[in-house]
C-alpha cells in the first residue's frame, strides 16, 4: 500500500464585491490527525454565510496551513492530505519541481501589470520645513481638497504650482483609487469622544466587515438613480387574502413579496437590460437569459439575500414554498454559497417595519433593485366614486451607466400594469 499527497483548496465562496474571500472561524484538525470523508476540516465565514469545508476522502493530514482568524480566498491551498493508494506510482521530481508544486496556481484573470496604489499621503499636511511655491488661492484650494502640495510638481513659471496642477493631481488620485483593487481614501481619525462622556468600543464582526466592504464598493462604483411609482394593489391584496389559506395548506406562504417577485420577473422579460450586469473590464453588458430574483431577508446576523430561482417559469404555489424554505435557511444560518449567487435583480421589502418608502442600494454585480414600503389605504377616485384603495410605493434603484431614466420609467409603468391587474401577471 502506497500513499499519495493531495493538496486541499478552498472552494468557491460566493459572489459580490468581496468575491471568494472569508475568515476561518474553526479548524478542528491539525497535522498528523486522521480524517474521514465528510469530516469538517474548516469553517469559513463569508459576508453572508458560514461554510463547512469537508474532507472528500479518508487520509492523514500532512499539514494544516491555516488557523482561526486567517483570511482565505477561493482556490487557496489550506492543507495537504496523505491518501492511501492501491498501486505505487514513483515519481522523480526535477530540480525545483517540489517548490513549484507547493505554490498556489496563479489566477489567469489577474493582469500582468497592476496600477500602482494611490499615494496614501494625499491628505497629509505639508511639512512645515517645506514651502511649495504656490499663491494663496492655490493653497486654499489644496487645503479644501485635502491635498499635500509637497506631492505636486508645479508647471507654472519657476516651478510654481497652479490651481490646474492641484485639480489634475486630485483627478489622477481619484482615478488611481478607482482602478486599484482594495484601494480606499485615507481614513481620518475620529475625535476623542471620551472627552465628552463615557464611551465603549465593539469590533465589527466578520460578516459586518464584509457587508461594509460590499456596500462601499456598490456605492462608490455605481452611479445610482431612483424612480418611484405608487401602485394600486387593492385587487391584488383581495386576491391574496382569498387564496393564502389554500397556499398555506400546500406548504407555502402567499406573501406580497412573492407576488411582487412574480410580477417583477414577468416585467423583466420585456426589459432584459434590467436583468443584466456591466463588465467594466471588457466594457460589455452581460445579459442573463434566465430570471432569478434576490430576496432580502432580515436575520439576527444581518441582512442576507438568497436567490429565488427561475421565477418566471414557476407558479406562485411553488415559488411561495421555495421562498419560505430560503427564508428559514437564512434565519437558521443554513444557506450555502450557491443560495446567494446568480440573481439578476433584488427585491428589498421593508414594508413590515411601517416605512412608506425606501431608497435601496443596488446589489452589485446587478444593475437594478426594487424597494418596497408599507401599503396604505387611501381615499381615491375609482370608477367614478371616492372609495378606499390600498396603495403601495415601489422604488426602482438602478445603475445609471446602463439604465437611463426613460427605460426605468417604462419598466415601472409596465410593472404597475401587471400589479394592478392580477390577471395579466398570472398569464
Amino acid at each position: 500500500m502506497s500513499h499519495e499527497i493531495r493538496e486541499l483548496t478552498i472552494p468557491a465562496l460566493g459572489e459580490g464585491a468581496a468575491t471568494g474571500r472569508g475568515i476561518v472561524i474553526a479548524a478542528p484538525f491539525s497535522a498528523g490527525d486522521t480524517v474521514q470523508a465528510g469530516d469538517t476540516l474548516l469553517e469559513v465565514e463569508t459576508d453572508k454565510v458560514t461554510l463547512d469545508i469537508p474532507a472528500e476522502e479518508d487520509g492523514t493530514l500532512e499539514s494544516m496551513l491555516l488557523s482561526v482568524g486567517d483570511e482565505v480566498q477561493t482556490g487557496q491551498v489550506f492543507a495537504t492530505l496523505s491518501v492511501a493508494t492501491a498501486t505505487s506510482h514513483p515519481q522523480t521530481n526535477e530540480p525545483g519541481q517540489t517548490q513549484a508544486s507547493q505554490s498556489p496556481p496563479s489566477d489567469a484573470s489577474t493582469p500582468a501589470v497592476k496600477p500602482a496604489a494611490p499615494d496614501s499621503t494625499l491628505a497629509a499636511p505639508e511639512p512645515e520645513h517645506t514651502l511649495a511655491p504656490a499663491n494663496p488661492s492655490t493653497r486654499r484650494l489644496a487645503r479644501e481638497l485635502g491635498i499635500n502640495l509637497a506631492r505636486i510638481t508645479g508647471t507654472g513659471k519657476h516651478g510654481r504650482i497652479t490651481k490646474d496642477d492641484v485639480k489634475r493631481y486630485a483627478k489622477q488620485y481619484i482615478q488611481a483609487t478607482a482602478q486599484t483593487p482594495g484601494a480606499k481614501p485615507v481614513d481620518r481619525p475620529l475625535p476623542d469622544f471620551s472627552a465628552f462622556g463615557p464611551t465603549h468600543r465593539e469590533p465589527l464582526s466578520n460578516i459586518a466587515t464584509a457587508t461594509c466592504n460590499n456596500m462601499t464598493h456598490a456605492w462608490t462604483r455605481i452611479p445610482h438613480a431612483w424612480l418611484q411609482e405608487t401602485m394600486d394593489i387593492t385587487d391584488l391584496e383581495n386576491w391574496r387574502q382569498q387564496n393564502k389559506e389554500k397556499v398555506r395548506q400546500l406548504g407555502g406562504s402567499l406573501t406580497l413579496t412573492v407576488l411582487l417577485a412574480k410580477a417583477v420577473a414577468t416585467a423583466l422579460q420585456s426589459f432584459p437590460k434590467l436583468n443584466s450586469s456591466y463588465d467594466e473590464q471588457t466594457n460589455e453588458i452581460v445579459y442573463k437569459d434566465y430570471i432569478d430574483m434576490g430576496i432580502a431577508v432580515d436575520t439576527e446576523r444581518g441582512l442576507v439575500v438568497p436567490t429565488l430561482r427561475q421565477v418566471n417559469q414557476k407558479g406562485l404555489i411553488v415559488l411561495s414554498s421555495e421562498l419560505s424554505q430560503l427564508s428559514e435557511k437564512a434565519r437558521t444560518n443554513k444557506l450555502s454559497p450557491q443560495d446567494l449567487q446568480g440573481a439578476g435583480m433584488t427585491i428589498s421589502n421593508l414594508g413590515g417595519m411601517g416605512l412608506s418608502a425606501i431608497f435601496p442600494i443596488v446589489n452589485w454585480p446587478q444593475v437594478a433593485i426594487i424597494g418596497l414600503g408599507a401599503s396604505e389605504v387611501e381615499p381615491r377616485f375609482h370608477q367614478g366614486e371616492c372609495v378606499p384603495r390600498r396603495r403601495l410605493t415601489v422604488t426602482l434603484g438602478f445603475d445609471h451607466r446602463i439604465i437611463n431614466g426613460a427605460d426605468g420609467a417604462r419598466f415601472l409603468v409596465h410593472l404597475k400594469t401587471l400589479i394592478e391587474d392580477v390577471r395579466l401577471m398570472l398569464l
